[in-house]
């Protein structure tokens, strides 16, 4: 009998730097599915990941995207932000229509996906963020979806995550209610969820952001070796996006007013943020102050090791909503931090603080204008808070005992509901062909 599938889709959405996505895809492969994982070129080449797992199967949509799609999607855009009946339209067709009104580029990744998926018969499908789950506006099979909501969207306005934030709220509410599940990162994210989109808790699963593996026990080199900064320096690191909602330009500012013989280091996976005038803003600033830039790619099977060579790790974002406000156990940086041992010094929102608090695993601060204080209370504690870092890791941020609660429930909603939904229990009749002409299917 040919192995159960499942699909992942991922359009927009960094998958090499996703720890919660890559070890579920790892994880549905440990346990007998045949997984295939639907990704569009650019987001795949922004932050390529590689699976050794036989039964992986990562298929890239090779064509690029038409220019003047693209043109076409930023004069929608503009006509969007000045019309108010666009978002009143939005809510009252279906997403068949609105997609490819509204959004023209994803409405033509959605056709080649459309065409893709319909050559098995997966158990699951699973679209990774908004705009994945608008690639299966035509689905005829939404009962079998199971979406992971990452990026937790409100009715409100403003997001710079999102464009036309309403507009795209609009189409994934009416989504939501034809899907048969949601995996979101934490207990509270699903109070908000449910609070949003007034949907039956039955359906929702917490699937928390964590890393795998054991920890890092023994320091590496690697930013020391890089930038040359010596061993009586104390590393802080800084690994994720430079965004304002990040708060980037704040922590480097703070730079200039930190204890002696501590250095920064900003690292980021996204190579394209060193021609933005955000991050020029950045350099400007560092000039004269021992901050380092880091731009190389890091292959996530190596980012721990990597990042456990700086001493303290820190996250800050924005209080936009509660997308950024509810940021425990749906934080990469904080997963990656643990494992590698590194105390953490981060934003004071009440859930992430009273967390870091309980475990004592570091200082959270309004703001990155406290760093100067936050820093010097870290090095009093360097060694403990360490020990307790990875203490932490272990009791609570380990993804496989996520996963295996995660697997036992979707079993379990899946016999409930199977009279309903008739989800295919043999699979495909054959495997993906390694010379399909519609994308590249990467082993």
């Amino acid at each position: 009998m040919s192995k159960p599938r499942v699909a992942f889709i991922l359009y927009r959405y960094p998958l090499g730097v996703s720890t919660m996505i890559i070890n579920s895809i790892r994880e549905f492969a440990q346990r007998g599915f045949a997984v295939d994982v639907f990704i569009d070129r650019e987001t795949f080449h922004k932050s390529p990941v590689c699976f050794r797992e036989e039964d992986v199967s990562l298929i890239v949509r090779s064509r690029k995207e038409s220019f003047l799609l693209k043109v076409s999607q930023v004069l929608i855009g503009k006509t969007v932000a000045r019309f108010g009946a666009c978002e009143r339209l939005s809510g009252r067709l279906a997403p068949s229509r609105t997609v490819p009104m509204f959004y023209p580029v994803t409405g033509d990744f959605a056709a080649w996906l459309g065409g893709e998926i319909s050559k098995n018969d997966y158990r699951f499908v699973i679209p990774v963020d908004t705009k994945s789950l608008l690639c299966l506006h035509k689905y005829p099979h939404l009962d079998r979806v199971i979406y992971f909501d990452m990026e937790l969207l409100d009715w409100g306005r403003s997001n710079p995550l999102y464009k036309s934030k309403r507009i795209l709220k609009n189409i994934e509410y009416f989504m939501i209610k034809a899907i048969g599940h949601v995996a979101v990162p934490s207990p509270k994210r699903a109070e908000l969820f449910r609070e949003i989109n007034k949907f039956p808790p039955d359906r929702l699963f917490v699937l928390p952001v964590a890393a795998m593996g054991e920890p890092i026990m023994r320091k590496g080199k690697y930013f020391r070796e890089r930038f040359r900064i010596a061993d009586h320096r104390t590393v802080i690191v800084y690994s994720g996006n430079f965004l304002p909602w990040s708060l980037s330009l704040e922590v480097v500012e703070s730079v200039s007013s930190w204890p002696e013989d501590t250095a920064l280091v900003m690292h980021t996976w996204n190579r394209e943020m060193q021609y933005h005038e955000y991050f020029l803003k950045m350099q400007r600033t560092a000039v004269g102050h021992p901050v380092y830039f880091s731009f190389d790619y890091i292959p996530y099977d190596e980012l721990a090791a990597i990042l456990s060579s700086a001493d303290i790790g820190i996250m800050f974002y924005q209080a936009i909503d509660g997308n950024f406000t509810e940021i425990l156990f749906s934080s990469n940086k904080l997963a990656e931090y643990l494992k590698a041992g590194l105390p953490v010094i981060c934003s004071d929102f009440p859930s992430l603080k009273a967390y870091v608090s309980e475990k004592n695993i570091g200082v959270t601060i309004p703001s990155p204008a406290q760093l100067p204080y936050a820093i010097e209370e870290v090095l009093k504690r360097k060694r403990i808070l360490r020990q307790n870092a990875i203490n932490c890791y272990l009791e609570d941020f380990q993804f496989e005992k996520y996963f295996d609660l995660f697997f036992e429930q979707l079993g379990a909603a899946t016999d409930q509901n199977r009279t309903r939904t008739r989800w295919a229990v043999g699979g495909a009749n054959h495997p993906p062909d390694s010379t399909r002409e519609a994308g590249d299917l990467i082993s």
